[in-house]
């Protein structure tokens, strides 16, 4: 069974595969994309599938399946597993990971490795944590914490600490201590001794 894909908007935007062994199946560019940046879907070593880039420009899906890339400018889901999201906003990226992970939208955030993981909005915030959720801010870090929690803020990060939370403020850390909970404040540390 065979799904055809469609292509609108710039005629810069490609669906891609760079063998005949790959395939691209079912996937949709909806418009947007420039001559000198144009949205892509790309399969370079695997099989891709259903991935859509509604429109924006310079956006690109690459060996990912069931994807989707809403908007914006340069965002990326590269070498990752099924169903990932990024709605909009600019340069954010889903890498390396496996099902189910979303960027609502912001600048420069990124999810790496896991699945399910949610980063809202912000600046330049990373999330690492499998299940984990950044809501937005700026340079906050969720880092190898299952079901951990960073609400808001600058500079904070729950590194090693499955089910903590960090709600806002700023230079917070929760460092291998599960179940912890700082709710805002300055400099705020909680870590195993």
């Amino acid at each position: 069974e065979y799904a055809p894909s469609l292509i609108g908007g710039s005629e810069a935007n490609q669906a891609i595969f760079s063998t005949l062994i790959q395939h691209i199946a079912g996937t949709t560019i909806g418009g947007g994309g420039l001559p000198s940046n144009p949205n892509l879907i790309v399969a370079s070593g695997a099989f891709s599938s259903f991935d859509t880039i509604s429109g924006g420009k310079g956006n690109t899906t690459t060996n990912s399946n069931s994807s989707v890339i809403g908007g914006g400018e340069g965002n990326s889901v590269a070498f990752s597993g099924d169903c990932q999201t990024i709605g909009g906003g600019f340069r954010n990226r889903i890498y390396l990971s496996q099902a189910a992970n979303t960027i609502a939208g912001g600048y420069q955030n990124y999810i790496e490795g896991v699945s399910y993981a949610f980063i809202g909005s912000g600046l330049q915030n990373t999330n690492t944590s499998e299940r984990g959720a950044i809501g937005s801010g700026h340079l906050n870090l969720n880092q190898a914490s299952d079901h951990a929690f960073i609400g808001s803020g600058q500079q904070n990060a729950v590194s090693s600490s499955p089910h903590a939370s960090i709600v806002g403020g700023q230079q917070n850390r929760v460092n291998q201590s599960h179940h912890s909970f700082i709710g805002g404040g300055n400099q705020n540390v909680i870590t195993a001794i």
